[in-house]
């Protein structure tokens, strides 16, 4: 391939826009009776759910794969998990559900030497549609609960500031379905579930809680035998019908709801289901398409390929020869457009 050549293909892979749907984020776990001490394990491992950048949060739902909501204004190129970081993959495919157009999202994690990190702490999909009255725990990281507003009143609370790094649980229940056909300033059509924080009373449940602010994304988990399962993605709370609140004044029974999973589930199990293996796939995005031609022009006739700079930032194609050229290229052309 000529000079020139080379850089019409370049100019024209660069010239390629790549967007992301943003909006700010909502909802974090607030507790009646104070917070679960140590000695409560009827919940998921902690290692189930992790930070998503800041303001957010994301499940662990496969040994290579994390779910959240689409509405978090951050994209983190990497997330830890039990000190470890990995690799963020996203792709278009992966967003919005089957339509593309709901709160949701798959992502892929990946080693920092471009592996598998085979993860043993996930919650599977709750696939079942039987979630009304079911029994959940609601596990987040965010804002805690604060200064008490009004002395005497038990549910009077501002939020804590600056506490946003502990992970958090709380037991409710779910109360209904739905269709939230708007987020925030975004038009999505979500299938939810619906929680409340029940009035007061003086026989609450035992860490009944509401998400918070920077929760969204966290888990909402139901027992099906011995194992937790993932029933929804915490999307939004609201107080006398605003999107955030600041005090729990659950006389009145605070909402809150999250991303149905199981409305979902086909989607999900269709995309993880992703091996990530073919030689095309240069990105390890599971699918081979203009994404993998960009990493090739930026790194052509490279001859420096090793496992110090992963094969070229992996365009030195399976079997990787040290160089970046047109057997590379041949890799691409030869699994073009296949997922999987």
């Amino acid at each position: 391939m000529g000079l020139h050549q080379k850089n019409c293909i370049c100019l024209l892979f660069f010239a390629i826009i790549l967007c992301a749907l943003s909006a700010s984020a909502f909802a974090i776990i607030l507790h009646p009776n104070g917070e679960p001490d140590g000695t409560w394990t009827d919940r998921p491992n902690d290692l189930v759910v992790g930070r998503w950048s800041w303001n957010s949060c994301f499940v662990v739902i496969a040994p290579n794969w994390i779910l959240t909501t689409r509405h978090q204004n951050t994209t983190p190129a990497t997330v830890n998990i039990d000190g470890v970081n990995y690799n963020c993959i996203s792709n278009s495919q992966w967003i919005g559900g089957p339509l593309g157009n709901s709160d949701i999202q798959v992502v892929r994690l990946t080693t920092p030497a471009n592996e598998n990190p085979n993860l043993a702490n996930f919650a599977e999909i709750y696939i079942n549609t039987d979630e009304i009255d079911r029994d959940i725990v609601i596990g987040g990281h965010g804002n805690g609960r604060g200064n008490v507003i009004i002395p005497g009143m038990r549910y009077e609370w501002d939020y804590a500031s600056g506490n946003s790094s502990p992970l958090r649980w709380a037991t409710n229940t779910v109360d209904g379905t739905g269709t939230i056909l708007i987020d925030g300033d975004n038009i999505y059509t979500s299938k939810v579930l619906v929680a409340y924080f029940s009035a007061h009373t003086t026989a609450d449940d035992d860490y009944e809680g509401i998400a918070a602010i920077y929760d969204s994304g966290g888990g909402w988990f139901t027992k099906q035998s011995s194992n937790w399962e993932l029933a929804g993605l915490t999307r939004a709370v609201q107080w006398h019908g605003t999107s955030l609140y600041s005090d729990a004044q659950a006389w009145t029974g605070d909402y809150q709801d999250a991303v149905r999973v199981s409305a979902y589930a086909s989607w999900i199990d269709a995309i993880i289901t992703c091996t990530g293996d073919m030689d095309g796939d240069v990105n390890d995005d599971c699918i081979v398409n203009f994404a993998d031609l960009l990493v090739l022009a930026s790194e052509w006739l490279r001859e420096d390929c090793d496992g110090s700079n992963n094969n070229c930032n992996g365009a030195d194609t399976n079997p990787a020869d040290g160089y970046v050229d047109m057997i590379d290229f041949t890799a691409i052309a030869a699994d073009w457009l296949i997922a999987n």
